[in-house]
């Protein structure tokens, strides 16, 4: 089993190898994958915990957050991760509520209006804060592999690395 890699947490955003930390990430899923192969259900657990814990997963789910589309779109709470010294103390506050999941409660929705490209109705649109934004996305990073390896060997509209387009590629 790969150890997981402690970084210390003395290090600035800008300092952090994100190429090794994704290519750790990706190893680690990969384990997981073999070890669901297996069936040892003990040692996956533990892996997904190491996992979730681990600063490296916690830092691709804050890089994550931060570089997709919606990343100046704040919740209720109004909060944005712009800076560097925000986006790294935000690797410790999702450090902080994975320890405490149990008690963890997300915070609400903020609720916007916006209109269907068809015609001038207008749809609901719900935005969680970025720290719920992260949160899920770091559980999303431990989950996918298995949810990938577990899904339907033929679906292929919905699947994550996987298109319609390859359906017809099917051997």
């Amino acid at each position: 089993m790969t150890k997981i890699a402690l970084i210390k947490y003395n290090l600035q955003w800008h300092e952090i190898n994100l190429k090794y930390v994704k290519k750790f990430v990706s190893n680690i899923q990969r384990e997981m994958v073999v070890v669901y192969k297996n069936k040892d259900l003990n040692k996956l657990h533990n892996l997904q915990y190491q996992a979730m814990t681990s600063f490296e997963f916690k830092a691709v789910s804050v890089h994550k957050v931060v570089t997709n589309k919606g990343k100046k779109t704040p919740g209720v709470d109004n909060l944005i991760w712009v800076t560097p010294s925000v986006k790294f103390k935000a690797i410790s506050k999702l450090r902080n509520a994975v320890i405490k999941i149990k008690s963890y409660e997300p915070s609400y929705v903020k609720r916007v209006w916006i209109t269907k490209n068809d015609s001038n109705e207008l749809r609901p649109l719900g935005i969680p804060t970025i720290e719920d934004r992260a949160l899920q996305t770091l559980v999303s990073l431990v989950l996918d592999p298995i949810v990938e390896e577990k899904g339907d060997l033929y679906s292929y509209g919905s699947c994550k690395y996987r298109g319609t387009h390859d359906a017809t590629n099917i051997g």
